[in-house]
């Protein structure tokens, strides 16, 4: 996330792009955006006044719930001439893959296994887009970290934790939940269940 921010000119923008190239068809109002990415209102209508000056975004017209009148969002231009590109590489870059995610999740317990499914692996067929397995764990620092990685793809995560004695249990059982994710496309980001 920080070389692309870099690369971009700030991190915030990155997420804002993010969140407009994983929905785009939805049309989100400025205070969404602002929220959704968790950036400052001031940062999120610099980047947005800037998307949109460079027309990576257009303005749209929507009627939101208990307002008669139409506000003016902003919905991802779908004719901008490098989408293609700027897909390719903002979407393609997972930032919850391999050591980031791991370091993420050092501090909130003793950590058994992490796996990495769903919409990770651009399957929306499993139950839970990351599953936490371990003792001790910090559920309200884990909360933090799926709020930050939530920003920065733009996109909300199911997640589950298990003690690993429940784990292996329901392992062993076969139970519906923890097979469908093993069995879907996943990727074990830590895997310490036999040390």
């Amino acid at each position: 996330m920080e070389i692309l921010g870099k690369l971009f000119g700030s991190e915030n923008r990155v997420k804002i792009m993010r969140l407009f190239l994983i929905g785009p068809e939805i049309t989100f109002i400025k205070e969404d955006v602002s929220k959704r990415c968790r950036v400052s209102k001031e940062s999120a209508l610099k980047e947005l006044n800037l998307l949109k000056k460079i027309k990576f975004l257009e303005d749209k017209k929507i009627k939101q719930e208990g307002n008669k009148k139409s506000v003016v969002g902003l919905k991802l231009n779908q004719d901008f001439v490098y989408i293609d590109s700027i897909k390719e590489l903002l979407l393609g870059s997972d930032i919850a893959k391999g050591d980031d995610l791991a370091k993420k999740m050092r501090g909130i317990g003793k950590v058994k296994l992490v796996v990495t499914s769903g919409i990770f692996m651009d399957n929306e067929n499993s139950p839970a887009d990351l599953l936490v397995v371990g003792d001790s764990i910090k559920r309200k620092t884990l909360s933090n970290i799926i709020k930050t990685i939530e920003s920065e793809i733009g996109r909300e995560i199911r997640y589950s934790v298990l003690d690993t004695e429940d784990f292996k249990y329901r392992m062993t059982v076969y139970d519906r939940f923890v097979r469908e994710i093993m069995d879907l496309p996943h990727n074990k980001i830590i895997d310490k269940l036999y040390e």
